[in-house]
């Protein structure tokens, strides 16, 4: 692996406007995830109802799904195309913006036993198969295996997963990954509570309770905070969205 290059920054948030997300039905304490998406559309994952709930930045709810059992939502970029994963069921729930299903993917009926997912675009998928050991990917509007890979890397303990330019980043427990196709590690950091991952554009976002890392693809490693008491729990192309003693406020830069 070779060196990385770490540069650790405290935001300078008096640079940006802050606006306070208000409403009351806009309840955090039971909120698992919380998702930030490039139109300004705040989504909340409660763990208690499995209820995911669609907000403006108003506080206003636009759409709600009720869903029938525990999912993880990817991190969301397009909100035509939401994608949820049940490693207990194997199955995957595809969304438009209304939060209405689209698609629901079996993975049982084709694969073993699937881990971790991510949905690259409107028509292929990657997995990775535990029982098998490999590392799948799948054209699901086809319903075929386009490539497949070896993956001889422990799939214990894996939060989220991301693939992109033949590189394969893994969230654990207790550090992201970088990989290539074959499992073996490029990169490694070491984490503190880790929540998700999200690509903006050639930077790969790694969320942390305590910060956000930015990861390039030249190996360079950004590492953000806010204040204390405070999590960075997504960002888009245009701010930050900050979680604080909970409220939840969003920070653009002042034009």
């Amino acid at each position: 692996m070779k060196n990385l290059l770490f540069l650790f920054c405290l935001l300078p948030f008096w640079l940006f406007s802050q606006t306070e997300i208000k409403s009351d039905s806009l309840n955090l304490k039971d909120s698992q995830g919380i998702y930030f998406d490039d139109y300004d559309n705040i989504y909340l994952y409660n763990a208690r109802s499995f209820s995911f709930t669609k907000y403006d930045t108003l506080g206003q709810k636009t759409a709600q799904q009720m869903l029938p059992r525990p999912f993880r939502a990817q991190a969301i970029n397009n909100p035509l195309n939401i994608v949820f994963f049940s490693e207990n069921t194997q199955e995957i729930k595809l969304t438009d913006a209304n939060l209405n299903d689209i698609q629901n993917i079996r993975l049982s009926e084709n694969f073993n036993f699937i881990k971790s997912v991510y949905i690259e675009d409107q028509q292929s998928l990657w997995l990775l198969d535990d029982s098998s050991k490999k590392l799948i990917q799948y054209n699901y509007r086809n319903n075929k295996i386009v490539n497949s890979f070896p993956f001889y890397q422990n799939m214990e303990d894996i939060l989220d997963m991301l693939v992109f330019e033949n590189k394969v980043y893994l969230l654990k427990k207790n550090s992201f990954l970088v990989l290539n196709l074959r499992g073996e590690i490029l990169d490694k950091i070491e984490l503190n509570l880790p929540t998700k991952l999200k690509r903006e554009n050639e930077t790969i976002l790694v969320f942390t309770k305590p910060e956000l890392i930015q990861y390039s693809t030249d190996k360079k490693v950004k590492k953000l905070s806010y204040k204390q008491d405070s999590e960075i729990v997504d960002k888009n192309k245009s701010g930050f969205l900050v979680r604080s003693k909970n409220k939840l406020y969003l920070y653009k830069p002042e034009s």
